[in-house]
């Protein structure tokens, strides 16, 4: 008797393989090798972010952006600045910028090593070509295209994340100009007022709701004891001191000190490899504790990592994006690790905090920054304040007072 279940799924690999036999294809059909992978294309713009003191986890948690900007560009100049077309070999209207670096390894019999060295040299390189105005126009279209197609989820991109796209693309016009010796400022036509006028945190009551859940509904959100430990110390940890995701990440058991009036501190390797020290309350320490207990109950534990992700590894940024993702739909309320941070900085302002305070709990190295989750905590409770007022119950006051 025939399978159909095995049938569907032989016929699911055999269209998953030709998706993915389409780049071969084309470097058989065309005689081209592939000699250059994507991943080298990048690596050089990497070298060069982490050479301007830009951290590690900054610059790869970027590249994305970059490489947006990579393709867009391909795509806008080619075939129309297509170096290849001045040569006695055919034009291939490459439509990916991988291919045509590998069929220019062809056109000008160059080695890959070659090509890096001169990869900001003409012919290899067209920018020379592009105009200050050409660019400045490309540059809105991309960052408009940006600010108003919504992302894979159906949620649109915040202010604040087409400020960095805006932020990467400028460290990209910088090393241009370095390297081929051109004076562009395009990137300088698009200014984005980085202020907002309210940070909304997670509200009051789904903060109360979320946080009783993975405290004392734990296991029911996860798969095993270890993670359901794990999440407890993660989220009150996130939530009580605002860090970020790389800073949770990058933590290791030796940055977590126990005092001795059962608080803590934690050493934090921040944005920009800036170092700094965060308080723990007696509650956050003891879920950290209790879960490094249950990571020794059954092995003897000798990872440096605070945060391990079920593999045993260390703890990267998807596992938690994830982790939160799958709790945002089983509670049905929305929330995300950045989401922590703004709760975090908003109800630190709530308790007193001033702008310095901020800054040295944060992380955070602008003054302004720090003052927007000031103003927006002092914006909420004004607002929350109006929800109470009586005019009239006020004017009679004034009539009394008379």
């Amino acid at each position: 008797m025939v399978n159909k279940n095995k049938l569907i799924i032989n016929k699911g690999n055999y269209l998953e393989n030709a998706v993915m036999d389409s780049h071969t294809f084309w470097y058989k059909s065309n005689n081209v090798k592939k000699l250059i992978n994507e991943s080298d294309l990048v690596g050089f713009y990497k070298e060069n972010l982490l050479d301007n003191a830009i951290a590690e986890s900054t610059a790869l948690s970027n590249m994305h952006i970059y490489e947006k900007w990579r393709d867009f560009l391909h795509n806008k100049t080619m075939p129309d600045l297509c170096s290849v077309k001045e040569t006695n070999f055919k034009c291939l209207k490459c439509p990916y910028r991988n291919m045509h670096v590998n069929y220019c390894l062809k056109v000008y019999n160059i080695t890959p090593q070659e090509f890096f060295d001169n990869r900001y040299s003409e012919p290899i390189n067209v920018t020379k070509k592009i105009t200050n105005q050409q660019f400045k126009s490309w540059f809105k279209e991309f960052i408009n295209f940006y600010r108003t197609t919504p992302k894979k989820n159906g949620s649109m991109r915040s202010t604040n994340t087409i400020v960095v796209y805006i932020k990467q693309i400028k460290r990209w016009q910088k090393i241009m100009n370095r390297e081929m010796g051109t004076n562009y400022d395009f990137a300088s036509s698009i200014k984005i007022k980085e202020t907002q006028t309210i940070i909304e945190p997670i509200s009051p009551t789904d903060l109360q709701e979320l946080s009783t859940a993975i405290l004392n509904n734990s296991a029911e959100l996860t798969a095993d004891p270890l993670s359901a430990k794990r999440l407890k110390a993660v989220y009150f940890l996130m939530l009580q001191t605002g860090l970020r995701l790389n800073e949770v990440c990058l933590l290791d058991k030796n940055n977590f000190k126990v005092l001795s009036d059962y608080t803590g501190e934690l050493k934090i390797h921040g944005k920009g490899s800036k170092k700094r020290i965060v308080g723990l309350s007696q509650e956050t320490v003891l879920l950290i504790q209790e879960y490094l207990k249950e990571r020794n109950k059954n092995i003897i534990d000798t990872k440096a990592a605070l945060f391990l992700n079920s593999k045993f590894e260390r703890m990267k940024k998807n596992s938690i994006i994830g982790m939160y993702k799958r709790i945002s739909k089983k509670l049905n309320i929305n929330f995300s690790a950045h989401a922590l941070r703004r709760t975090s900085a908003s109800l630190r302002v709530v308790e007193g905090a001033d702008t310095l305070d901020l800054m040295n709990n944060f992380g955070w190295t602008s003054e302004n920054v720090a003052k927007r989750y000031v103003h927006s905590a002092k914006n909420i409770e004004s607002i929350n304040k109006q929800k109470n007022f009586n005019p009239y119950s006020a004017n009679q006051k004034l009539i009394e007072n008379d």
